[in-house]
This record gives structure tokens, C-alpha cells and sequence, in this order.
């Protein structure tokens, strides 16, 4: 979810620049991740890894969904 916009399966580089957007636009930009309970954990480090290399240095965990 982007600025209240649900993004379903982007492909890696969209995420990696939308990210990059973001950052450029607010450096103070707040990421957070949440995930059903279906969701593997593997694929939620993928996200952290991800916003990781877009070159986000903080990240929330999610409990709740928004």
C-alpha cells in the first residue's frame, strides 16, 4: 500500500523505485510492513530486504491492519 493506494505483486524493481521516490520526496517517509497470516516469512524478509537495498533505513512491523 502506497500513500493509501493498495499495490498488489509488483515486480521487485517497481518496488525498488517507488521506494526510491518516496525517499527522494521525503527522506522522513515511514515504511511499514504487514502480512496476513498466510504469508510465508520468508517473503516478508524479501520485502525488508528489499526496502533495504532501496535504501530505506528503518522499517515497521505491522500487527495490526490498517
Amino acid at each position: 500500500m502506497v500513500d493509501k493506494d493498495r499495490m498488489d505483486q509488483l515486480p521487485s524493481e517497481q518496488v525498488i523505485a517507488e521506494v526510491k521516490r518516496h525517499l527522494q520526496a521525503n527522506p522522513k517517509t515511514v515504511f511499514l510492513i504487514g502480512g496476513a497470516k498466510e504469508v510465508p516469512y520468508d517473503e516478508i524478509i524479501k520485502a525488508l530486504n528489499l526496502l533495504h537495498s532501496a535504501g530505506v533505513k528503518s522499517v515497521g512491523l505491522m500487527t495490526q491492519p490498517i
